[in-house]
């Protein structure tokens, strides 16, 4: 089964996805599971998103 759910909840998120989409002003910018997506962030939008930067 195939969903697409759209929050703004981190947390949520992760625990819900088995691969997470960011977007930057309405672009994809990054699609990994949770675990790669925290690990290895490829832009700084999503490195500020997840609080590491």
């Amino acid at each position: 089964l195939t969903a697409l759910y759209v929050t703004h909840d981190r947390s949520e998120a992760f625990a819900l996805a088995d691969r997470i989409a960011v977007l930057d002003e309405g672009a994809v910018v990054q699609i990994d599971t949770p675990a790669v997506l925290d690990a290895c962030p490829t832009t700084e939008h999503v490195a500020r998103l997840l609080g590491h930067r």
